[in-house]
Order: C-alpha cells, then structure tokens, then sequence
C-alpha cells in the first residue's frame, strides 16, 4: 500500500476466504461518486481455459506423444546424440535406377546420392542455387524408386514452390498430395473422393506399359552415354588441332614432315564426327527427349500405383477419406492405425506439408516415409521439425546458415528454467539452444563426417555483380556464376554509398535514411524531362520497420 497508493488492497484481508462469482461481479460495478480509475484487489480465484494456438497446437501433442516412450526414428536419434553417427549401417537392398526429368549438376546429383544412402544430409544452398529445383528432383527421384517422400517446411509459401516445381517437371499427378488445414486439405478431401468415385482416373496403365517404357530408356540412355563419349573424343581431338595449327613450330625434322599428315588424320577424324557444335546441338535435344521419356516414365508409375491400389485396396483408401473427415481427434486416430502405410503410401508416395499441419493428415507413426525433407531449415525451429523427422527412415534439411532464423519469444531464463529442470548438462544446454538454433544449425553440430554436408555451388538467378558480392562477403567464392556471360559480366549493378555513423532515433538511422532520399530526390530531378515509359522506377528495402517507415515520412 505504500509503494502503490492507487490500488485498494483492504479486500485481500479477507484471504483465504473467498468472494463467490456473485461477490466479484457487484464489486466490479463501482458505486456512485467512487473513482472509476482506482484499481480494487479482491479474494478471489478465477480459472481460465486459453487453447493453444493452432500452429503449435499439433506439434506439442505429438512431442508428448514421442517423449512417452515411443520408439524413436533414427534421424531424430541422431540429433538427440542417443546414436553414434559413426555406427555401421546395414547394407540396403539394391534399388532401382533413379529417375529423374531433369539435368542435374554433380552437386545435385550427389544429394541425390546422399539422400538415398544416409540417415542424415545436410543441404546449404545459397539463394539461386535451385534448392526447390533439387528437393522437386529428390521427391520424383524417389518416386521413380518406389520409395515415400515428405516434404515440410515453416511457411506455405514454401511447400507450394516445391509442388509447383514438381508439376513443372512431371506435370499433374495423383501421386503427389498437399496437406493442410483450410482450403488445401479441402482440396485434398476432394481430390480423394473424386479418386474413389473413379473421377480422376487417366487412361488405365498396366505393368506391361511400364515395363515397355523403362526398356525404351535404357536404351537411349545408352545411346546418350555414347554420345556423351563422342562428344569427349570430339573435344580432345579439335583441341589437339587447335594445339597444333596455332602452337609453336616443331623442331625436328621428323616432326616437321609428320606434322602435316597428323594435321589432316586429326581433320579427317573430325570431320567423319562432325562438328563439336553440332554433336553439342544433338546432346542438348537428345537430353531434352531423355527428360520427356522420364516423364513419361514417372506419370505411367504414378498412374499405375493408384490403378492397382484401387483394385486391391479401397476399403483403406476410403478408410483415410473418412480419418482426414473426422471431427475428434480419438476417431482420426483410430481410423488412422487401421490403415496400412503400404497402401497409403504406395497410393500417393509424395506428401507436401507445413509443419504445423502434419499432425492433421498423418499419423504418428516411427519411419513412416523412407524419407523427410525440410525446406527453408535456417527458419524451422527445432522443436517443430521433430514430429517431422520422426516420420521418416532418412532425413535431408535444406537452408542457408546465411539467413535469418526464427523468431523466438521464448526468454533466456525460461528456457535455462526448463535446462534446469530436466537435469541438461553443459554440453546439451549448448546443442539444444531453442532461441538461438535452428534445425539447420543442429543438424550442422551433429554430422561428424563432412560427406554428410553437402553445398550447391551453382548460381542461377542475379546479375554477376550482385551475386558476387554475397559470394565474397558470405560464400568464400565457393559459386559459380552461372549468369556471368560477355553481356552481363562487367555490367554495373551495385554501388556502395557509405554514410557517416550516427545515432538511432527511435529505431530508425536518420543519416541513412536522409542520405537514401536525397539520392531518390536527385535521381528523380534528373530524369524529369524524360517520358515516363524511359524512367526509372525505385524499390526502397530495409530489414527494419523503424527505418521503413522513418523513410517513408
């Protein structure tokens, strides 16, 4: 009462007497001519019940789930330092020939590798480096094996670049299936009842068609490796001939009456080839019809899949309709362990999800999926993505340690609070930091061999300048540029415009920001007397609000 004279404390003498509901409600009707302002304590208890949000809601069931004694995938094993990384793996059995419709670079391809070998991959990929392209060529790759995929990741926005990145590659198929809440698992409902009224059902494709289909690609894939020989050959043959038209002149009189008949062997071979271009146009459109023949391939798989699983197995089908209809957890769950992960899984093998939305669509189930890939990693706390690894067999996390992590609102002292009580040495409370680590930074403190880690070195997407900036200041000059050619090599893109320090004011630099405007304002005056159509148009960013709108005003 002292340190706060404001608030009316008498009623709590009252304790431990309670007022009823009654007592609280009349108190809280201030009588005439009372100060309306001043606070009242009053005896009292309330009980409030407040749901969780629906974005954890999931993800907190299922961690109680796995902590009350469920057996544990492997990969979450791993990150939680209950299994040696370094123990032997049991040999697998010897799968088909992946298939994938696109030309994949040999970082890529090792990913591939990795993913179908290891319990763990580490993916960095900086941006432009096709990290959606190579989750999209993972999934069908997969596919192409027989084997599940799932794919999560923090935000929708995500998940949707990878499944458009699927289409683009195989088209629409049966096979693939977006989970989630509102309009997507809406379309999901839907999607399943139009397959088993027999809505969505393409050209019926038998084992046969299949079978023709992977013997027409093994052969032209031998015919490509031939190419590809040809067109080695052909490159060291016209570089021989470069090498001796432009080289110095030989010495030796036996050189110098040899070297005219080696010239014209080296032009006779070259020319019963072909050109070096030519045999380069040939590749480039026989990979093209490779990529179409794989296609082709991976929609008569899919189509066949879902063909056959009707045929023997539509009670489970229709059973999994009803478990993703269902209004109470319990009958989801109980519809969910009546179906076999066979005949869901070989139905539709590739399943896209947000991690929040997992727990809606399927079951908690230890290495349900051969495999779980985690998109945008840097942005997933670890927390959220367990549920997630405990579905699968294998796991690849995909970031860029680049980049911003997640927003955490958990406190240092809770989150020590929590260390505390769960009895976490030293070395835990340092790997298991929520606020500060992502999956991606986990996984990188967990992998005790480097082949494990994996980098996608080919850049994509800037102008030369802009990239190679990020690749000096962030990357080490690991990128290769793929856009740098003679017209955008030297072009301009970047000009650095250093201000002197100065103080924030209310979160915002205000010599930045002035220093920013009057370039806009300058560049503005410059170009007034031209037409519309040829002046520039200006983006202003900054990764703080406070500066944001202070530059705004």
């Amino acid at each position: 009462m002292d340190f706060f004279p404001q608030v009316e404390a008498l009623g709590l003498a009252e304790y431990p007497k309670l007022k009823t509901e009654k007592e609280v409600r009349r108190a809280m009707k201030p009588s005439r001519g009372e100060d309306r302002t001043r606070l009242h304590c009053l005896s009292a208890c309330a009980l409030a019940l407040i749901p969780n949000s629906p974005s954890t809601r999931g993800v907190l069931f299922e961690l109680a789930e796995m902590a009350d004694g469920r057996p544990l995938s492997r990969p979450v094993r791993l990150l939680l330092s209950q299994e040696d990384t370094d123990e032997p793996q049991a040999a697998a059995a010897a799968p088909a020939t992946g298939r994938v419709p696109a030309v994949l670079s040999h970082a890529q391809q090792k990913v591939l590798e990795s993913a179908f070998s290891v319990p763990l991959t580490l993916v960095v990929g900086p941006p432009g480096t096709g990290k959606s392209y190579t989750i999209a060529a993972l999934a069908l790759d997969h596919l192409s094996r027989g084997e599940s995929v799932l794919i999560a990741s923090r935000m929708n926005h995500a998940v949707d670049v990878i499944g458009r990145k699927i289409e683009e590659m195989i088209g629409s198929t049966q096979c693939v299936i977006r989970g989630g809440r509102k309009q997507y698992l809406r379309e999901l409902k839907q999607s399943l009842r139009q397959i088993l009224h027999g809505m969505r059902l393409a050209t019926p494709v038998e084992k046969r068609d299949v079978k023709r289909l992977e013997g027409n690609l093994a052969g032209f894939d031998r015919t490509l490796e031939g190419l590809e020989r040809t067109l080695q050959i052909q490159g060291e043959r016209e570089k021989r001939w470069g090498l001796e038209t432009e080289g110095p002149r030989p010495e030796g009189f036996l050189q110098r009456i040899f070297r005219p008949w080696k010239l014209r062997l080296l032009s006779g071979r070259i020319a019963a080839s072909g050109s070096l271009w030519e045999l380069t146009r040939q590749y480039q459109s026989a990979l093209k019809e490779r990529s179409r023949l794989v296609t082709e391939l991976l929609q008569s798989v899919a189509a066949e899949r879902v063909q056959w699983m009707l045929k023997n197995h539509r009670r489970e089908l229709n059973k999994f309709s009803q478990a993703i209809r269902a209004r109470t957890d319990f009958k989801q769950q109980r519809l969910f362990s009546e179906i076999s992960r066979d005949v869901l899984f070989g139905t539709f093998p590739i399943w896209l999800v947000t991690m929040a939305d997992v727990s809606e669509v399927l079951p908690l189930e230890s290495e349900l999926f051969d495999l779980a890939i985690i998109d945008e990693a840097t942005q997933c706390d670890v927390a959220s993505c367990l549920p997630v690894l405990q579905r699968a067999r294998r796991a690849v996390v995909v970031g860029d340690p680049n980049q911003l992590r997640h927003v955490s609102f958990l406190s240092r002292q809770r989150q020590g609070a929590v260390a505390e009580r769960n009895e976490l040495d030293e070395s835990q409370r340092d790997l298991f930091q929520y606020r500060e680590k992502s999956i991606l930074d986990l996984l990188g403190d967990t992998i005790s061999t480097q082949e494990q880690v994996l980098f996608l070195d080919e850049h994509f997407r800037s102008m030369p300048q802009i990239i190679r900036f990020s690749n000096r200041e962030f990357y080490s000059g690991a990128l290769k540029l793929m856009t740098e050619r003679p017209e955008t090599a030297e072009l301009k893109c970047v000009h650095l415009h250093h201000t002197a320090d100065g103080k924030k004011v209310r979160g915002a630099h205000e010599r930045e920001a002035r220093s920013l405007v009057d370039e806009v304002v300058k560049r503005i005056a410059d170009e007034e007397s031209l037409p519309d159509d040829v002046c520039h148009s200006f983006g202003i960013l900054s990764p703080f609000r406070d500066q944001v709108d202070y530059i705004s005003s």
